[in-house]
């Protein structure tokens, strides 16, 4: 009996299906040849499983030398040729693999160009093509998959944030990201791709971060794209639930990093900002949930030029540190820096004491150095040179470049108010520590600085 178009479809797509979600695989003629079949794919399969990929080739070889490869009234050719071809992709055949992927792509198109098994053949193509460096190959086959996935929505692998993951990773590779994020907009979440999704974005932020050249500085595209994943993790995230867990505090530094590389403001306040929502409404607090408060704080007393805007953020999370005394050093400090900054005297000067309450009790270290760093610019900015000198004389030497800043900000201030000797004092030490460092940048600047300054008698 001669199948219609209709029936193949339907056994084609039936026996897939099975392979897809249940790695079952499914036999249409109850034969002994069929049954051999049927074995050499188990076998294959869990040998492809347990990622013995040699072992698992020879197995798919074995099984196709028993299909009538040109036959599209046998389902089993389609699965044959995809884990024939995932194999030799394993074992680093790619143009086997291609070659594989290619013939499953003319078997299907021929019952539909739109068949919904296609857009992982082409997601595999546009993998190989991506690594033999054929981009503009790569970023074609990857479009073609999604334009088919958006005419046949499928349960099928790849997913869909796969496919428009590899679609962005592409155009960004070529220098073509416009940023358009609006792909992900036709991923319809269930709870659990809520559940993975950020994290999924969260890695694709990083991957895309290397050249497609190997080299070690990635392009703009690809930064923005990085950056722009991040924040899209960062929003679905928060409406995940999900708990937080180390993994995510490395997402957080690597985001936030790779945003202030690329200076986009906004988009660090964004990212920021939904890194403390999701932080303080998480129902579980791990201890090292205090390091993603603290390095938001000094992110944004660095970066955000809304100093006010900052220093309200940081309010707003410090009472939650209240059971880590390293944490709240940490963050007071900050918040010190920036209240000197807009010039909110009451909050500096509640602020600086805290500080100063915590030292007392504080043994020598790293935390205790940032903290002195943090109240002698605090002190700096308010124009108090008793106070930052008082602080900023227990720095060890690794802090002498930070001391010429610390110095500039304490003559700034100086400045201001009208002090000028004061100006002049912060301005020779600044002078003397840049020399030491052999800084060619802040040398003839402060010099400068020091001529137009008159001298007192």
């Amino acid at each position: 009996m001669q199948l219609s178009h209709a029936q193949k479809r339907a056994i084609i797509s039936l026996c897939l299906l099975t392979i897809s979600l249940a790695g079952g695989l499914v036999c249409c003629a109850p034969s002994a040849c069929a049954n051999s079949w049927l074995q050499l794919m188990e076998q294959g399969q869990t040998a492809l499983n347990q990622d013995h990929f040699s072992e698992a080739l020879v197995k798919f070889q074995q099984a196709l030398l028993l299909v009538n490869s040109k036959d599209l009234s046998d389902p089993r050719t389609s699965s044959t040729l995809r884990y024939l071809g995932d194999s030799y992709f394993q074992n680093g055949r790619l143009d086997e693999a291609a070659s594989c992927y290619q013939r499953e792509i003319e078997n299907l198109t021929q019952l539909s160009p739109s068949f919904p098994d296609l857009p992982y053949d082409y997601y595999q193509l546009s993998l190989i093509r991506f690594r033999q460096s054929h981009l503009e190959d790569s970023l074609g086959y990857i479009k073609r998959a999604w334009q088919i996935r958006q005419c046949t929505p499928s349960v099928h692998t790849p997913g869909n944030t796969k496919i428009i993951l590899q679609l962005m990773f592409m155009e960004a590779s070529l220098g073509k990201c416009s940023l358009n994020l609006n792909y992900l907009e036709h991923v319809n979440l269930t709870g659990r791709e809520l559940r993975d999704m950020p994290g999924e974005l969260f890695r694709a932020s990083q991957y895309v971060l290397p050249t497609a050249n190997g080299s070690a500085v990635a392009s703009l595209p690809l930064r923005k794209l990085s950056a722009a994943l991040a924040l899209k993790a960062m929003e679905m995230l928060r409406r995940s639930k999900n708990s937080i867990t180390k993994e995510y505090l490395e997402y957080f530094i690597s985001g936030m990093a790779n945003m202030i590389r690329i200076g986009d403001v906004a988009m660090i306040r964004n990212f920021a900002r939904q890194c403390v929502d999701f932080t303080l409404s998480a129902e579980d607090q791990p201890p090292f949930s205090a390091q993603i408060l603290v390095l938001v704080c000094r992110t944004l007393a660095d970066i955000e030029p809304n100093h006010s805007a900052a220093l309200e953020l940081i309010k707003r999370v410090r009472p939650r540190l209240s059971n880590r005394s390293d944490a709240t050093a940490n963050v007071a400090g900050v918040q010190a820096r920036v209240a000197a900054m807009v010039g909110n005297e009451r909050e500096y000067k509640r602020s600086f004491q805290d500080c100063s309450a915590l030292l007392s009790k504080m043994p020598a270290g790293e935390l205790k150095e940032q903290l002195c760093f943090d109240l002698s610019m605090a002190a700096a900015q308010m124009g108090e040179s008793h106070n930052c000198h008082l602080h900023m004389g227990v720095l060890p030497s690794k802090f002498d470049a930070p001391r010429v800043c610390i110095l500039i900000e304490l003559a700034n201030a100086c400045r201001k108010s009208g002090a000028k000797l004061q100006e002049r004092i912060a301005l020779q030490e600044a002078l003397q520590i840049a020399e030491r460092l052999n800084d060619k940048t802040a040398v003839p600047a402060l010099k400068s600085r020091l001529s137009k300054i008159p001298t007192l008698h």
